[in-house]
Parts: C-alpha cells; sequence; structure tokens
C-alpha cells in the first residue's frame, strides 16, 4: 500500500510540475517587452533568476531598470545580460570565468563574489553603488572600474598588487587576505575605513593619504613598525583603537598647517 501511494504521488509531482514552472516563467516575464527587431526583452522592473539552476541567462535583455539578478546558478558567461541595469547587478555564487558581456551601467551596485572571476574587465567604468568580488581568482585590478561611490571589496583573492583598482572609493575599501606586498595602486583620500588584514606588507608607503580608519593586523610585519611606514608628507594624528579581532585601527585626522 505504502508503495502505491509513494508512486501515486511521485506521478503526481511529474504530471503538475511542468505546469507549475510555466505559471512561474509567465509570472517572471508579465512585465517583459520583446523587440522583434533585435530579438532582446527591456524590461520595466527587476528581473530576478536567482536559484534556478540556469547554466545559461535564457534570453537576451537590451535594458531592465531595476534589479537584475542571476546569483547561484551553474551559469559559466553573461552572454544575455542587458547593457544597462537601473539598479543592483546580482551574479554572486555562480560559475563565471570572465565579466565581459555584463552590464556596461547600472544605476547602484555590481555584486559578483564567490566565482572563478581572474579579470575584471568587462566592469562598467563607474559604479554609484557597491563593487564586491571578493572570493575570486583575481591577480589584478586592470581593467576594473574607475570609480566607486560605496564600498569597494577585493578580499579574498590572489592580489599581489593594487594598481589598475579605483581612485576613488566613496565608502569602505576592502583588500583582505590576499598577497599584497604593496599598497601601491590604492585610493589616496578617503572617507571610509581601509583595511588589508591578512596580507604580506611592510610597509604602508603607497596607501592611502588619509581615510577615516585603516587596518592592518595579520602581516609580515608588527603593526607598530608599519605605523611608522606610513606615507612621506602625511601629517596626521593616529589614534590607536582594538578591534574585536585584535586588530589595531588607525584614524587618520589631519592637523592644521
Amino acid at each position: 500500500m505504502t508503495d502505491l501511494l509513494t508512486q501515486v504521488q511521485e506521478a503526481h509531482r511529474d504530471l503538475f510540475k511542468p505546469h507549475n514552472m510555466w505559471d512561474v516563467w509567465k509570472e517572471i516575464k508579465k512585465n517583459w517587452v520583446l523587440d522583434p527587431d533585435t530579438g532582446t526583452y527591456f524590461v520595466d522592473g527587476d528581473v530576478i533568476l536567482s536559484d534556478m539552476e540556469l547554466e545559461y541567462i535564457p534570453h537576451d535583455f537590451s535594458e531592465v531598470t531595476g534589479t537584475f539578478s542571476i546569483s547561484r546558478n551553474p551559469i559559466r558567461d553573461l552572454h544575455g545580460c542587458p547593457r544597462k541595469v537601473g539598479g543592483n547587478f546580482w551574479a554572486q555564487g555562480c560559475l563565471l570565468e570572465s565579466l565581459e558581456g555584463g552590464p556596461e551601467q547600472v544605476g547602484n551596485g555590481y555584486h559578483v563574489d564567490s566565482n572563478l572571476i581572474k579579470s575584471v574587465v568587462g566592469v562598467p567604468k563607474n559604479i554609484p553603488g557597491d563593487f564586491f568580488c571578493t572570493s575570486n581568482k583575481l591577480t589584478v585590478l586592470h581593467g576594473g572600474p574607475e570609480k566607486v561611490g560605496g564600498d569597494f571589496y577585493c578580499s579574498d583573492n590572489q592580489l599581489t598588487e593594487l594598481l589598475g583598482g579605483p581612485k576613488y572609493v566613496g565608502g569602505d575599501y576592502d583588500c583582505d587576505y590576499n598577497h599584497l606586498k604593496s599598497l601601491i595602486g590604492s585610493p589616496q583620500h578617503m572617507e571610509g575605513i581601509f583595511t588589508c588584514v591578512g596580507n604580506r606588507l611592510d610597509t604602508l608607503k603607497r596607501g592611502p593619504r588619509s581615510c577615516h580608519l585603516l587596518c592592518c593586523g595579520q602581516n609580515n610585519s608588527p603593526v607598530k613598525i608599519l605605523e611608522l611606514t606610513r606615507p612621506l608628507g602625511s601629517t596626521y594624528r593616529i589614534v590607536y583603537d582594538a578591534d574585536m579581532s585584535g586588530d589595531v585601527l588607525f584614524s587618520y585626522e589631519e592637523t592644521p598647517e
């Protein structure tokens, strides 16, 4: 009796699965407008295709005015992405090796954490919100954004330098747990936190000349030695404070001339 009931339940699921998926896609596509000349879709609103086991982006898009998300799918490339995204672009936890073919313009953040990315070529030059590319296989930052209005996170990669990275970051800059031996290429003036924990630094030269806080624990040289190597010509008062992890935070405040 139990085996028969199980068979009936499985048959019922199989029978209605296509119908349910069709309803899902019908709901997703209700605001999509197809351009018959180009074969691409314009969407006034969000396109959320996360967690759908997609191996590729199923349609070509020209513009999405809201958020465009394909996170946590086994997608390997960005072919089909909209050229313009009015909100956030999310492609976290996929199998991407390249960002080429992605959005050329975003209205907010660009999030590509936890992929297999080796290059940031293809990312918009100006990102108004956050840019997160943590937990990838990056060795350089050349070809990426030049200006990030929010936070810039490139931690947990294989970076040996910061050259090619953004010259302006409006929020925090996190390059923790890479292979950095130098901070050359970092923004020179920031209002947020600059953190470079867990690298191979012996000096803070070429690092920021001003920022709200600088965290540099777990490097080749002890923090008290790194303190002495802050950029030449800087006139900042250093305030010590221990955070929860035991790292030392440097608070830079410019002194009057």
